[in-house]
């Protein structure tokens, strides 16, 4: 066979091999077309999951932080609550006892104690402790109050706190000025617990 008639096959054979290879070649760019792609969208997604990851951790972390301050304002407006009621006890305490130095008001101290004693007890013996430091005419007025209401009562004037102690049978009741300051505290409570609003805009101003 001569070179001109081998020619003609070989051209056949080479075309055939240009369109084999042209068609891997495009087999290979529409691949990396494909690869690029999804990694594109896997890209975009990888984002779109982040962000969204880390908009929930900053609205958890956000929510830890407003619950932290909340939590510290709430024991700032406690501690300024107690400190508040502290100080009214001990005002309201000061004041009684400066008051029991009152003649009146001293006799209405002990004639309400009296009495509570009294509706509790009407036949026993009735031992009192009162201050060292009652007036004469408190001790006459407890007096002539035992003998009103028939009640048998010894009087022990050795306290050293304004007030007395009444005590009967296995029963006593204490009507120091000092004694009282449970039901102080309470009381005061009660009416400060309404103003803790008011204390927390005072913080804040």
């Amino acid at each position: 066979m001569t070179q001109d008639e081998t020619r003609p096959f070989l051209e056949t054979i080479k075309a055939d091999q240009e369109q084999k290879t042209a068609l891997i070649h495009a087999d290979e760019n529409a691949e990396v077309k494909r690869i690029y792609a999804q990694a594109y969208a896997a890209a975009r997604q990888l984002q779109r999951d982040t962000n969204v990851r880390l908009r929930r951790e900053l609205s958890v972390r956000r929510h830890k932080e407003i619950s932290r301050i909340q939590a510290r304002i709430r024991r700032k407006r406690w501690q300024s609550l107690k400190q508040l009621q502290h100080g009214v006890n001990e005002r309201v305490l000061d004041k009684m006892r400066s008051a029991w130095s009152e003649p009146a008001w001293q006799w209405a101290w002990c004639q309400f104690w009296l009495q509570a004693a009294l509706e509790r007890n009407d036949e026993m013996p009735v031992r009192l402790k009162i201050d060292e430091s009652a007036l004469p005419q408190t001790l006459e007025h407890i007096k002539n109050w035992a003998n009103q209401n028939r009640i048998k009562l010894s009087v022990d004037q050795s306290l050293a706190e304004p007030g007395l102690i009444i005590s009967w049978a296995d029963f006593e009741l204490d009507g120091l000025i000092i004694g009282q300051s449970r039901t102080i505290e309470s009381a005061v409570l009660a009416r400060l617990t309404p103003l803790l609003p008011r204390l927390h805009q005072t913080e804040t101003a």
